[in-house]
């Protein structure tokens, strides 16, 4: 199943859909998925199962039979006894990828016959057309081959639109990037002292390096000495393996830590052993705002 197709959102509201069972809608939407560009599909109840609802426990045939009943696709079979699928409406409501549809030079792809053409079949004479039989192994190939090999195409959609983007007509091709768009493609680049700060800053995981130099690079504008950011890190750095909080969610997120609370300013002495009893302990956040006072830092 490597065909994306659109949803509509009509769809929920749909008198047919509504009237089938909930697994039913959910095997409607992935036979779209699993159909050729005319809407068919060879179906195989272990097959389809596999593909859509590989881990529940639903009964697709019971499902397929709520679909036929309500006329959302038709069951048939062609000469040599294979049991088909058309999704009913599949081209009035999907427009699959041209890659679908032809190959690279223009040629149509074959596709698995349609109910009518399997019904008149008997009635054509002459060699000159592929038999049904020929004509569903070819499609079948082309459904497995193009599943198998560049099934990325048909997802260049527009959401909420039946027409692929307007380059998506023309198979990919690997182009290295244009020479005007290598400052795109270069990494990006941090200050000298925010990559000091960083370097000792204490490591957690999840700690986002861009965020974190935007806060320091806000707070650096806004009048702050890189040289007392530092110190405010170095400072938190062994408070935190004092603590042992390196290498934790314990330690602060680097954007945080940088942030308008200027927890750089902290002073970050590791409380000591045990302390004193019945003595309240100054935070290191309000230690900090006291010697910012004293140092006329803060009001």
């Amino acid at each position: 199943m490597a065909r994306a197709r659109n949803l509509k959102p009509g769809f929920f509201r749909d008198a047919k859909v509504v009237s089938c069972s909930f697994q039913a809608r959910i095997l409607f939407q992935g036979l779209w998925c699993m159909a050729d560009y005319m809407g068919r599909l060879k179906y195989n109840p272990m097959e389809v199962k596999m593909e859509i609802f590989p881990a529940d426990d639903v009964d697709v045939p019971a499902c397929m039979e709520e679909l036929s009943s309500t006329g959302l696709i038709t069951m048939y079979h062609d000469c040599s006894g294979a049991a088909l699928v058309q999704v009913t409406n599949f081209t009035k409501h999907q427009n699959p990828h041209v890659n679908e549809r032809q190959d690279r030079n223009k040629n149509p792809i074959p596709c698995l016959p349609g109910p009518d053409e399997v019904a008149g079949s008997d009635d054509e004479e002459g060699a000159e057309k592929p038999t049904v039989e020929q004509r569903v192994k070819d499609a079948l190939v082309v459904l497995r081959e193009y599943s198998e090999s560049d099934p990325a195409d048909s997802l260049n959609l527009i959401p909420d639109s039946l027409f692929p983007l307007p380059d998506s007509g023309s198979p990919r091709a690997e182009t290295p990037p244009p020479a005007d768009s290598a400052g795109k493609q270069r990494k990006h680049t941090y200050p000298d002292e925010f990559e000091q700060a960083w370097k000792e800053y204490p490591k957690r995981p999840g700690n986002n390096k861009r965020d974190a130099c935007k806060a320091w690079e806000a707070r650096v504008k806004a009048g702050a000495d890189p040289d007392d950011i530092l110190a405010g890190v170095q400072r938190y750095a062994a408070f935190c393996r004092i603590t042992g909080k390196t290498g934790t969610e314990f330690v602060k997120q680097g954007a945080t830590f940088f942030g308008p609370s200027e927890h750089y300013l902290d002073d970050w002495t590791p409380p000591p052993p045990g302390g004193g009893p019945g003595q309240r302990q100054e935070t290191p956040h309000e230690r900090g705002q006291r010697m910012a006072r004293e140092r006329g830092i803060i009001q």
